[in-house]
């Protein structure tokens, strides 16, 4: 008789099936999403953003990257955690696990500095997720709040609405993001006021 082993837990594992989602989404950033990207570029996605990626798999829950499709037991849409990757690749990850805690509504917000997460949280909660993946004009104003708040947040802003920014705030490496655009025909690139054509 063979005993069966349990294979060692992987604390991503149950989360790891929405990378290739989230890639997606922190590639194209502010912009519609146009075209799914190749496995090679995957792989330089994944190599780019990877302490991003690693962030948000430790700090969310598997309900939240669940409420990018039908799972709307919390508010948290897949686009909102693609900023977060990105910023987490790039900023400050323990002010960052505090706005995610404001976020997620595990603490409540005890300074005007805290608005800009409470502010998020609120806007959020009006949304319809399943309208995000249809709609690119909403999911676009979704990114662009959240990296707006986040960005507030980390710099200690005190603000009073969430806007939309007109660049990226947390860009990858320019080498980088030179070299993924030209992978992508130029589909791929930092936005400037407006996004790529979809030609």
């Amino acid at each position: 008789m063979v005993t069966k082993v349990d294979k060692p837990a992987r604390v991503f594992k149950p989360k790891e099936r929405f990378i290739p989602k989230l890639m997606r989404y922190i590639e194209y950033g502010g912009c519609p999403l146009r075209r799914n990207i190749d496995a090679d570029t995957k792989e330089n996605v994944y190599a780019t953003w990877s302490n991003g990626i690693s962030f948000v798999l430790r700090t969310f829950s598997v309900d939240d990257f669940n409420s990018a499709g039908k799972n709307k037991r919390t508010k948290v849409p897949i686009t909102t955690i693609a900023v977060i990757a990105r910023a987490a690749q790039v900023r400050n990850q323990t002010k960052l696990t505090k706005f995610v805690d404001i976020l997620r509504g595990k603490i409540e917000p005890s300074r005007p500095e805290d608005r800009p997460a409470h502010l998020l949280r609120e806007y959020l909660k009006k949304i319809e997720f399943t309208e995000i993946n249809k709609n690119d004009e909403l999911r676009v104003e979704v990114y662009g709040k959240t990296e707006w708040a986040v960005d507030a947040f980390l710099q200690e802003r005190r603000v009073h609405k969430l806007i939309i920014p007109d660049q990226e705030l947390f860009n990858a490496p320019p080498a980088y993001m030179k070299d993924i655009s030209k992978t992508l025909g130029g589909i791929i690139k930092e936005r400037n006021g407006a996004c790529p054509s979809s030609d």
